[in-house]
């Protein structure tokens, strides 16, 4: 398709990060039963704080020219934006999580599809024009 210059219609498909995201909670319901639980859980928690942190400080950057590093500075700037509450409350939630021992995976798979309930904002924030 990108070699024929076929535009996809869904942007969601091509901004990049859900197909991680995907590709991690597939490895945990998989493998959820083979694989210890402090491996898969601090795995895909890893990878939603990583993902979500970097895409999150950009939009900050952006939108405010506040450049920020830590969740706490990105947090209070992602507030500010149309949305960014509920993304506020989401890194809350992986946040917390991450700062547990051992990981429920239940509450693990919930964050994630809760990310992924998400995407299409994140997605129309990234690609809003200012």
């Amino acid at each position: 398709m990108a070699r024929s210059g076929e535009i996809v219609p869904d942007p969601n498909l091509t901004i990049g990060g859900l197909d991680l995201i995907n590709d991690n909670l597939r490895m945990l319901l998989v493998n959820r039963h083979v694989l210890p639980a402090e491996f898969l859980g601090s795995q895909m928690i890893h990878v939603l704080d990583y993902l979500l942190k970097w895409r999150m400080a950009f939009e900050v950057e952006r939108r405010l020219a506040i450049e920020c590093g830590t969740w706490d500075e990105i947090l209070v700037g992602f507030s500010r934006i149309n949305d960014g509450n509920e993304f506020v409350s989401l890194i809350k939630e992986i946040r917390e999580i991450r700062l547990k021992a051992a990981a429920d995976l239940v509450r693990v798979e919930g964050v994630t599809r809760w990310t992924i309930a998400l995407w299409t904002k994140l997605t129309k924030i990234r690609m809003e024009k200012l």
